[in-house]
């Protein structure tokens, strides 16, 4: 359905405002640096803004991530770059925000695993990565947290248009009567996708028109225009989430794809 942007934005922060006025329950923005994920991340920012100034900012907002250890290191760069002017503006601003960062146990990490324990390169038959680098301590992370509070809502940056497959995958999942999603993996943790409906122009107009609260998007876009990639790795924690391997920006240790066009494009 087509949408004038300024309504889009409208409607989105409109949802998020409702949702988290909903209940008590802790929320968790999974942030991987990406457009959609910068989407989601930039429009909370806001409505928490909103809601501070009414005094209505009363539950805590996490910012999860994950950094795999073996990421390329101009995405490495950029991503804790991002992450420093993030925690600047949440301290600055006093939010009722906070940021962490989930990696893999050293035991559990790439070269262990590949040298120490012999595994194989990972492969199509064999992904291991995907599981040990980022399924594993996100979800440790977040069922914790889901423990400790009895209950948390994830927001996602997952959208129907990225293609038909994501659309049927999105579609097709169960919601409550808040349109709530029950996630896979983590006991008592629901999962809202509040940009499922944005294209693909709507996202980038929205990321050249708008500065984000704590700074410029314009590195990012620059990543993606030197690497030519139209997507992210998000965190795996996303029910909906394809494989690393078949993204973009990847690990520089990926043996999963043949060929890493984003990579030679950024050297180019």
């Amino acid at each position: 359905m087509k949408m004038n942007l300024k309504h889009r934005i409208k409607e989105t922060k409109e949802l998020l405002r409702e949702q988290y006025l909903a209940d008590d329950r802790p929320w968790v923005v999974t942030f991987s640096g990406g457009k959609d994920s910068t989407t989601v991340l930039h429009l909370t920012v806001e409505m928490l803004l909103e809601l501070k100034k009414e005094g209505k900012d009363k539950k805590i907002v996490y910012i999860v991530s994950s950094d795999t250890r073996v990421e390329m290191p101009v995405i490495d760069k950029y991503f804790f770059k991002k992450l420093e002017e993030i925690k600047k503006f949440i301290n600055r601003d006093q939010l009722n925000m906070q940021v962490a960062v989930v990696s893999p146990d050293v035991k559990e990490s790439y070269w262990p695993l590949l040298i120490g324990k012999g595994y194989p390169s990972p492969n199509q038959n064999f992904r291991w990565c995907t599981d040990r680098l980022k399924i594993k301590p996100a979800t440790k992370f977040l069922t914790s947290l889901s423990s400790k509070n009895r209950s948390i809502l994830m927001l996602l940056g997952v959208r129907i248009d990225e293609s038909q497959v994501r659309a049927k995958s999105i579609e097709k999942r169960d919601r409550n009567h808040r349109g709530l999603v029950k996630h896979d993996n983590v006991p008592n943790a629901f999962v809202l996708s509040p940009v499922k409906h944005w294209t693909n122009p709507e996202v980038w107009s929205f990321l050249s028109k708008y500065n984000a609260p704590w700074g410029s998007h314009s590195d990012m876009m620059k990543l993606y225009d030197k690497g030519a990639g139209e997507s992210d790795c998000n965190i795996a924690l996303n029910p909906e989430s394809p494989s690393c391997g078949k993204t973009r920006f990847g690990c520089w240790v990926c043996t999963v794809v043949l060929k890493d066009k984003s990579m030679e494009n950024m050297l180019r």
